[in-house]
């Protein structure tokens, strides 16, 4: 066997297996991109500024039904 019939035969399947090498290779690369989170290591971060808050939060009647005693029957 010579060194062109290598490359030209079976040369469809070889075209196909070449395409689902490079897709395979493709998606687990694109899985493998996957930034982590950086957290920052405590102490070497200034903290943001809060803006000072004006009015007080509002408590909604749905926060206290809890709270509230429950009837006897």
């Amino acid at each position: 066997m010579n060194a062109p019939d290598v490359f030209t035969k079976n040369w469809k399947a070889k075209v196909i297996s070449l395409l689902v090498a490079m897709l395979t290779w493709y998606l687990i690369a694109d899985h493998l991109s996957v930034d982590e989170p950086q957290y920052p290591i405590p102490g070497t971060v200034a903290p943001s500024p809060r803006p000072p808050s004006t009015t007080p939060p509002a408590l909604d009647e749905s926060l206290l039904a809890p709270l509230r005693n429950i009837p006897a029957p």
